[in-house]
């Protein structure tokens, strides 16, 4: 399991913009991760800007209870979440609820070559996240590639610690279920990552 980078502790005065300024490009690849929820270039920009505007308004609040990396990624999450609310209609849960219902039958199976080729495809696999609702792609994206365990998910998206395993873990079934399926139809609907 990968760890989340180690990065620049909080500065000690929390007023000074240079010191801020330090701590946000430390954190660039925030933009990736907000183009990864949102699935769009210029929603994600948005939502990071919000995200970033929301993190200068509440550095002077920042107890340095958690990395400074936590806090920021915690922010960017949540105002993706809130963008994508603010777009349109809800997501459809059918994947979700399709992969829980095959999971769920004990003679279910999926062949663990099929799915590795499937998902050594970078564009099928971005497919197969893509489709993911916004909070599973979150916990998702926050887990397997930042590094963050289930519980520091909990703490950045305002959950309780077993809906954040819970999204983590629906997330992960849904992806094999459709990387273990012998066609892959979202392939074609769905905009890459």
């Amino acid at each position: 399991m990968r760890t989340a980078p180690e990065l620049p502790q909080a500065p000690q005065d929390t007023r000074d913009p240079a010191a801020f300024a330090l701590l946000i490009r430390a954190h660039a690849r925030l933009l990736r991760l907000a183009e990864r929820l949102l699935g769009e270039r210029t929603a994600a920009e948005d939502a990071l800007q919000d995200a970033v505007l929301s993190a200068w308004r509440g550095y002077d609040h920042f107890r340095g209870d958690s990395q400074p990396a936590t806090w920021l990624h915690a922010i960017v999450v949540r105002s993706c979440i809130t963008h994508h609310r603010r777009s349109g209609p809800t997501e459809p849960l059918d994947a979700i609820e399709e992969s829980s219902r095959l999971w769920a039958d004990a003679a279910y199976t999926v062949d663990p070559a099929d799915a590795a080729i499937r998902a050594s495809e970078v564009d099928t696999l971005n497919a197969a996240i893509a489709v993911l609702p916004v909070v599973y792609r979150g916990a998702l994206l926050l887990h397997d590639m930042e590094g963050y365990t289930a519980a520091e998910i909990a703490d950045m998206t305002d959950v309780p610690l077993a809906t954040a395993k819970a999204r983590i873990r629906r997330a992960r079934m849904t992806i094999v279920t459709a990387l273990g399926a012998s066609t892959f139809p979202l392939a074609e609907e769905a905009t890459p990552c």
